[in-house]
C-alpha cells in the first residue's frame, strides 16, 4: 500500500509508528469535515475542531490502547453504538487500500463497552 506522493510502502505497524511520529503522512478519513466553533475570544480568535466523525474515524483507525476511552466517547457522542455502524463509517472513511488495516478487535471492543455501559 502506498501513501501520498511519497509512494511509502506501508504495514499497520508503520502505519501506527507514523500516527505516533507525523501525523500527516497518514490518510485522513475521507469524510465532509464541518468543524465545530468551541471557542469565541476577544480580537477575533474562534476555535475549531473537526466533527466528532471525523475524530472516531481517525481513532478507530489508530487503534492505540491510549485511544479506547477517546473513541467509546467519540462513538457516544455521534451515536455510533453498534460493530456494524463504526465499520461502515471507517469504510466511508477510507479507501480500500487503508481498510484492510483496520483492527476489527479495537473497533469490536469500543461497540462492546459501549452496549455494557
Amino acid at each position: 500500500m502506498s501513501f501520498g506522493d511519497q509512494g511509502l510502502k506501508l504495514k499497520r505497524v508503520d502505519i501506527l509508528n507514523l500516527l505516533n511520529t507525523d501525523a500527516s503522512l497518514m490518510p485522513q478519513p475521507q469524510l465532509d469535515i464541518v468543524p465545530e466553533q468551541v471557542f469565541e475570544g476577544e480580537n477575533r480568535l474562534i476555535v475549531f475542531i473537526p466533527n466528532p466523525k471525523y475524530m472516531l474515524a481517525m481513532k478507530l483507525l489508530a487503534a492505540r490502547p491510549e485511544d479506547l476511552s477517546d473513541a467509546i466517547a467519540l462513538a457516544r457522542r455521534t451515536g455510533l453504538r453498534k460493530y456494524r455502524d463504526m465499520i461502515i463509517l471507517m469504510e466511508e472513511s477510507y479507501p480500500s487500500e487503508v481498510q484492510e488495516h483496520f483492527d476489527v478487535n479495537f473497533i469490536s471492543e469500543v461497540a462492546s463497552r459501549i452496549q455494557t455501559g
